[in-house]
This record gives C-alpha cells, sequence and structure tokens, in this order.
C-alpha cells in the first residue's frame, strides 16, 4: 500500500473514532439533563411505610404495613393483595416531571385549593409526607400536584393512585367451587339443563332430556372454567335489602354447582342495557355487575353439548350389549377376568363373545367404535311412548346390561320418523332423530366381523 493511502485510511479510523467520542459525550450530557428535570417527591423505602392514607371525591381508606404485608384497614370483604401492593409501590415512588410554582396564591390556579385527591404517608418513624392532587396539566397526560408547598407536575400514573378507590382493590373474582364439582344446572323461567358427573371424567345430561345422555366431556369442562372463573365487571351495592330493583326476586337465570355435599348458585338478574347484567351469589346480598360477554358463556342450549352418541358407556362398564334388526339378533358379552381389579379400569382384563362364542378384542372394539360414531342428526319434540307396548318394537333395538352407571339397563329403539331418519327412544322416550344410512353401516360392520 503506497504512503499516501495509509495516510487517509488513518485519518478514516481516526474521525470514526472522534465521532463515536463526541456522540457518547453529547448522550451523556443529554442523559444527565434529563435525570437533573426529575424532582424525587416520594423516595421511600416500603418496608419504613407504616400506613397510607387516601382521600378523594369517593371516599378515604387506609392501607396498614403489617410486617411487609400491606392490607386495607376496616374492611370486610376480599381485597385485591396485587391491587394493594401496586397502590403502596406506586405511592412510595412518585417523581415529579418538573416544578410549577413555589407561590401559594398560584394553588387556586391549579385546582390546588381545592384537591381532588390526598395522600398522606406515615413513617415508622413517626414523620409523615403529604402530597395534593389539582387539575389535570394541558395535554392529560399529567396532574398538578402541591408537596410542601410548591407546585409540580406528576405522571397521570402516579395521579391516579391518589384518586383510586375501595372498589378498585376489591377482589373482582368470585369463587363458585375449588374444582371437584359434580353437578352444574343452569335454570332459566324457560327451561332447565341440568349435567350430572356419572364418574370420572365422563358427563351426563340428565334435563331436559327423558333419560340421562353422555355430553361432550371437552365442551363440559369449558363450562366449568368459566365457572372457576367468575368475574366481577362492577361492585354495585353491599348488604342490599331490596333486590328486587335489579331483578333478582325473580331471575333471569339461576346456576347451582355442587361440589359434594356443597351447592353454590349464581342469580342473574336484569340487563344494564346490551353490556352488563346484574347478579349475586347465594346467601350473600352483595350485588353485583357482570359483563354481558361473560354472561353468554352460560347460554348452553343442551342439543349443543351432547355427544355425538347420547349412550356411550365405558367398555369396561358394559356386561352385555344386544342389537336386533328383525330376526337378526346379535349379543355381545364383556366377561370381566380380574374383577378385584374393578376399580382400576386400566389394568381389567376382559373376555368378549358374541353369541357365546368368543371373539378377538379387536373385532369388538371395533363394532363398537363404530357404534359410538353414531351422530344424532338433529333435535326432535320429546314423544314419549305407550309403555304399555313394551320395549323392543322398533325397526333396530340396541340394549345394554350396564354394571355400572345412573342406569343400569338401557333400550334404545329406533322407530322409523320417515323415510330418511329413525326416532331415536332411549327408554321410551325419544327426543333425537339419527339417519337410517348410519344404522345400517353399523349392522354391516357387525356383519363383517363375524
Amino acid at each position: 500500500m503506497k504512503p499516501h493511502n495509509k495516510i487517509i485510511l488513518l485519518l478514516i479510523v481516526f474521525g470514526i473514532v472522534l465521532g463515536v467520542y463526541v456522540a457518547k459525550v453529547m448522550y451523556d450530557n443529554k442523559k444527565g439533563e434529563i435525570k437533573s428535570d426529575t424532582i424525587e417527591l416520594f423516595k421511600l423505602d416500603k418496608n419504613n411505610i407504616d400506613e397510607i392514607k387516601i382521600e378523594n371525591g369517593k371516599g378515604s381508606f387506609s392501607i396498614k404495613n403489617n410486617n411487609g404485608s400491606f392490607g386495607v384497614l376496616n374492611v370486610n370483604y376480599k381485597m385485591d393483595k396485587s391491587a394493594i401492593e401496586e397502590v403502596a409501590s406506586g405511592i412510595s415512588n412518585i417523581e415529579s416531571i418538573r416544578l410549577i410554582s413555589e407561590n401559594k396564591e398560584d394553588f387556586k390556579r391549579f385546582g390546588l385549593d381545592n384537591p381532588i385527591g390526598r395522600c398522606t404517608v406515615k413513617l415508622k418513624d413517626g414523620t409523615s409526607k403529604k402530597l395534593y392532587l389539582g387539575n389535570v396539566a394541558p395535554g392529560g397526560n399529567s396532574y398538578y400536584a402541591e408537596y410542601e408547598g410548591k407546585v409540580y407536575t406528576i405522571s397521570d400514573i402516579s395521579g391516579k393512585m391518589l384518586l383510586k378507590t375501595l372498589e378498585d382493590l376489591r377482589d373482582k373474582n368470585l369463587v363458585l367451587a375449588s374444582g371437584n364439582i359434580s353437578g352444574i344446572k343452569i335454570s332459566t323461567p324457560e327451561n332447565t339443563l341440568e349435567l350430572k358427573l356419572e364418574e370420572e371424567n365422563k358427563w351426563v345430561i340428565s334435563k331436559p332430556y327423558g333419560n340421562a345422555v353422555s355430553a361432550d366431556y371437552d365442551k363440559i369442562y369449558t363450562i366449568i372454567d368459566s365457572l372457576k372463573k367468575i368475574s366481577i365487571e362492577d361492585f354495585v351495592e353491599d348488604n342490599c335489602r331490596d333486590i328486587s330493583k335489579y331483578g333478582l326476586n325473580k331471575p333471569s337465570k339461576e346456576i347451582v354447582v355442587t361440589e359434594g355435599n356443597n351447592q353454590r348458585s349464581l342469580i342473574f338478574g336484569k340487563n344494564i342495557g346490551n353490556d352488563s347484567v346484574y347478579f349475586k351469589l347465594s346467601g350473600d346480598n352483595s350485588v353485583y355487575m357482570m359483563s354481558m360477554e361473560d354472561y353468554k358463556k352460560f347460554d348452553i342450549k343442551a342439543f349443543d353439548i351432547i355427544n355425538q352418541c347420547p349412550v356411550n358407556p365405558l367398555i369396561v362398564n358394559i356386561d352385555e350389549m344386544t342389537v336386533i334388526r328383525g330376526n337378526e339378533k346379535y349379543i355381545f358379552t364383556v366377561e370381566k377376568l380380574n374383577k378385584s381389579l374393578k376399580d382400576n379400569n386400566s389394568d381389567m382384563k376382559l373376555k368378549y363373545k358374541l353369541n357365546g362364542k368368543e371373539i378377538k378384542e379387536e373385532d369388538f372394539t371395533g363394532i363398537y367404535n363404530k357404534y359410538c360414531s353414531l351422530v344424532v342428526d338433529s333435535q326432535i319434540k320429546n314423544v314419549k311412548k305407550d309403555l304399555q307396548a313394551g320395549f323392543n318394537s322398533g325397526e333396530v333395538v340396541i340394549k345394554f346390561k350396564l354394571n355400572k352407571g345412573l342406569e343400569k339397563n338401557i333400550n334404545i329403539e329406533f322407530i322409523p320418523y320417515n323415510e330418511q331418519f329413525y326416532e331415536m327412544l332411549i327408554n321410551g322416550k325419544g327426543d333425537f332423530a339419527i339417519s337410517k344410512s348410519q344404522i345400517n353401516e353399523l349392522i354391516s360392520t357387525i356383519k363383517a366381523h363375524i
């Protein structure tokens, strides 16, 4: 490389280094300027705080430090610990954006002659600090505040700490059940939906249908999750003596949850416009608001949560399954070889027979899976069969003898409804229509495995 080229290269490198240095110095200076504009009003160690009192147009409350745990004094309802902690943290660290005035005559101009919020912090050493909140500053992103006779601007976040109310600090979550729910009943003036846990992870719909039918597992647990997370949109009235003004004396909906031997219920009243609804817990006279979005989670129709096959017992609970069409009769038996393990289904050894002859497990499970894939096509008007006619009069009949469940003997008859569909009668009561083609496919599957 030629000597003059080396000199040029060195000059370029020196220029880059110099530029970086100048930029850093300017940044540090600017950073120092920004920092110098910030004025610390409250810079407190939370552990040294004894009590925080907040007063505003909506009331007053005090937060007490009890060995590092902050709680609201003199309340008889559940508070939100995280919200209280947020207030304590926010109050302990309040900075001013800038000093506005040291003249007390200016207080009225900034709304500080009649503050909209007051905060008094008592420290464990016996001293105290006070901050007063005035008008919103131009731009809407800050408030005027008075501290030790001077007017400052503080951030919108810090200002709103002095406008907190007890309602802001109340726990907005209601616990209806801890998790071992065994029954759910949703009633309106028009109808009732009742769900029962038949056994672990198996739910049935006991109402409104004539007989208990299987419910979709995933959809039931979506409902349960919603019931575990009851969210209060707003607090309306505590110790309400006249619930009729909220429509709660004649509920628009009631949800009863059973957990062990205990029952709790949510009672819903009038709508508040199109966005909310009044509600309360049974045995509690506090009235709350729930958002319409949350309320609609409980607008549940039975047919929407029914299992695709309304009667589908676990194989281990089946002693006998019989399929009859005309002169064709197929009797499947499920024999338990180690009955001592009947409470541990995963270890149960089973033997399968068809019309007395042993068949392979995969043959039975193939047939049973085909049965369980039956899908009811629609819900039809509840029709009660004349029980004097007896069972087994359908064009096709499927019967179960079970060793476990709410019903031990189940008779399913498929009565011609029209050219394409059967009416499906369960123990003499019909609520569903199912296509004839599905039943024909089931019979064909049985024949194919013989």
